[in-house]
């Protein structure tokens, strides 16, 4: 999370993260698709 949206984005002013879920499919612990909370974020700054 902080990889993808939070280092990158501060230091590079974009996102790392690209959307295609992957991680959503893979998480254990089924957390709800980041690629959500990403875009959120984004809107958000």
């Amino acid at each position: 999370m902080y990889r993808k949206g939070k280092y990158l984005l501060e230091r590079y002013k974009f996102l790392g993260c690209v959307g295609c879920g992957r991680c959503g499919t893979a998480c254990l612990a089924e957390i709800a698709l980041p690629a959500d909370t990403f875009n959120l974020l984004k809107e958000a700054k």
